[in-house]
Order: C-alpha cells, then sequence, then structure tokens
C-alpha cells in the first residue's frame, strides 16, 4: 500500500509538468498601482462538514502575494481568511472592514475561492462558511449570499469594486451534491449590475466548477490571476481589463477542460477598466489541450483511489514575454 501511495504521487508530479500549468506562487516584479487599494481573500480548502475543495488554500495565498507584492496594496488593507477561518461571520467582518478602509482611486477586491450553493428561494448563491454542515438547513444558516457582498462593496468610496467567485451555485461538487435537500437555482438567476461592482463568476448558474486539467488547483480563480500577470492582455499593450481577463480564463476552460463544460461569467455595469498593468506570457494552450487527454485518466485514476494521502503536485515555472 505504501509503494502504492508513492508511485501514485511520483505519476502526479509527472503528469503535472506533462500538463504545463505555470506555477504563480512567485509574483512578478512590482508594478504598483494598489496603494490606495483594501481586500479580502478567502480560501476554503478544509471544511469541516462539508467535501473539501483542493488548492484552494494555495490559490488564495498565490493571489495574497500578487496582490501585497506586484500590485502593493498594502498588508495592513488585505484580511485573508482561510480554511476554519472562513465562517459568515468572519467573511462579513472582513468585507465591513476593507469596505472602511479602501481609498477614492483604489480598487475594493473580495476574492473567494470555496464552495458555493443555492440560496433557500433559489434566486441568490450562497458563499458556504467553513463550518457549515452537510444539510439544507446547516448551509442556509452559515453562508453569505452574494448579493449580501455585492450591497456591501457597493457602499465602499473606491473607484471600482472587483469581486471574484471561484465556486459555483449548483450545490455540484466533485463528488455529487453538496448537500441534499438544497433548493434547485433558478437558471437564469443574476444579480442585476450594481454600478462600480465588476462580478467574474467561475461557471454558469447550473454548472460545476472545477479543478484545472491534470492539477488540483481551482480553475477558475488561477487562470484569473495568470490573466492578471499578462497571460489575459489579448491586444498586446501591456494592459489587462476586466474584459480582457474573463475572456482569457473562458477561452483557457474552453480549450483545455474535456470532462465538463464550465462558462465564467462576467457581470457588470462597466467592464473595459484597467485591472493590471503586465506583459508575462502565458501557458500554450495549444499544448495543454493535446496533453489533457494522455493524462486525464491517470489523474482520475489515482484521485479517485488514493485523495487523501496525495499529495498536490508542483507546477512548472512561468515564462516571461520577449520586450
Amino acid at each position: 500500500m505504501r509503494l502504492f501511495r508513492v508511485l501514485a504521487s511520483c505519476f502526479l508530479f509527472v503528469a503535472s509538468l506533462a500538463a504545463g500549468w505555470p506555477d504563480l506562487s512567485s509574483p512578478p516584479p512590482e508594478a504598483g498601482g494598489g496603494e490606495e487599494d483594501a481586500a479580502v481573500i478567502v480560501g476554503i480548502e478544509d471544511y469541516v462538514f462539508v467535501d473539501d475543495v483542493l488548492g484552494a488554500r494555495a490559490n488564495a495565498e498565490d493571489w495574497y502575494r500578487y496582490l501585497t507584492r506586484t500590485r502593493r496594496v498594502p498588508p495592513g488593507r488585505i484580511v485573508l481568511l482561510r480554511d476554519h477561518e472562513g465562517t459568515d461571520a468572519q467573511i462579513r467582518q472582513a468585507v465591513h472592514r476593507a469596505v472602511s478602509m479602501v481609498e477614492s482611486k483604489g480598487t475594493l477586491w473580495f476574492l473567494y475561492i470555496g464552495h458555493g450553493a443555492p440560496a433557500k428561494d433559489g434566486k441568490d448563491g450562497l458563499l458556504v462558511g467553513a463550518d457549515a454542515q452537510q444539510s439544507a438547513v446547516g448551509i442556509y444558516s452559515r453562508s453569505v449570499a452574494r448579493s449580501e457582498i455585492v450591497a456591501l462593496l457597493a457602499e465602499g468610496k473606491q473607484a471600482n469594486a472587483v469581486m471574484m467567485l471561484d465556486s459555483c451555485f449548483s450545490g455540484k461538487t466533485a463528488g455529487g451534491s453538496l448537500a441534499p435537500d438544497l433548493q434547485p437555482l433558478v437558471p437564469t438567476y443574476a444579480i442585476a449590475a450594481t454600478k462600480g461592482v465588476t462580478v467574474f463568476t467561475g461557471a454558469a448558474s447550473d454548472q460545476f466548477a472545477g479543478p484545472l486539467p491534470g492539477v488540483r488547483r481551482p480553475a477558475y480563480s488561477y487562470l484569473l490571476l495568470g490573466a492578471l500577470r499578462g497571460w489575459g492582455d489579448k491586444n498586446g499593450d501591456g494592459q489587462v481589463t476586466a474584459r480582457e481577463a474573463s475572456d482569457y480564463a473562458k477561452e483557457a476552460l474552453l480549450a483545455t477542460l474535456r470532462d465538463r463544460i464550465q462558462e465564467p461569467q462576467l457581470e457588470g455595469a462597466e467592464t473595459d477598466f484597467v485591472l493590471a498593468n503586465a506583459t508575462e506570457a502565458g501557458p500554450d494552450l495549444i499544448e495543454l489541450a493535446l496533453g489533457k487527454t494522455a493524462s486525464a485518466p491517470l489523474i482520475e485514476e489515482i484521485q479517485v483511489s488514493a485523495p487523501e494521502e496525495s499529495s498536490p503536485p508542483e507546477l512548472a515555472p512561468a515564462e516571461e514575454k520577449m520586450l
């Protein structure tokens, strides 16, 4: 059994190298622009009662490094909630704090990586708290409504507010349903555009927001961060707009996913404002698409057989564009 675990880890590592997804833990050089920003980052990998979200904590930490070291957001204006810290009460408290600290020319960031679920009436989405029990009542009582966060963000004096939700609101997980008896989400559900708040969501209302192909990392938050590093600069002007970032994540998922349909959503009255000045080259999506077919069966088989013992694979180094 021990030999199997060692071999499984080796296979995962080799498959991850073949997949070619760059490691984002080393942020790009300082670019600035975030000196007046404030942020809340929530990454819940280890849920107390419901299925874990593998890689959520690491993605959240990569976002933290990017905002502080590259964008130069003051660390005192960022609240990072990981695993058990991500309760509904602490999320609300963190948002209130960030709203009070952001400055008039800054951007207010709310980044959530974890489970989502449909609200009781099926007309809203819930951000599931770390200690929510695996029942409809438990989730309804220990989660935060998406509309509540949007309303709080709109109260700030910032120039722009960005809400990124790497979650889905269908109540689905990799293993099936998040909890029994959840009210289905109304298929046409969408929050009306709120002035100054741009919302990035990892999947459509009836879809599952899952991991990158071949790597146990939530796909959407990883790809959006990559987009802001320069991968999403479609027109080559050295700037990445909200629309470009969203389009890049959608294109990357369409190109590389084979086991599900995941279509990210972008909502907001304004989507053409600049989110980053960056020139980093992204991974080769064509090669990633070609490599997915060979590595997927092995990854799926290992994850099902021994998910509790295998460690997440390392990621390949990022590349820089030639200036």
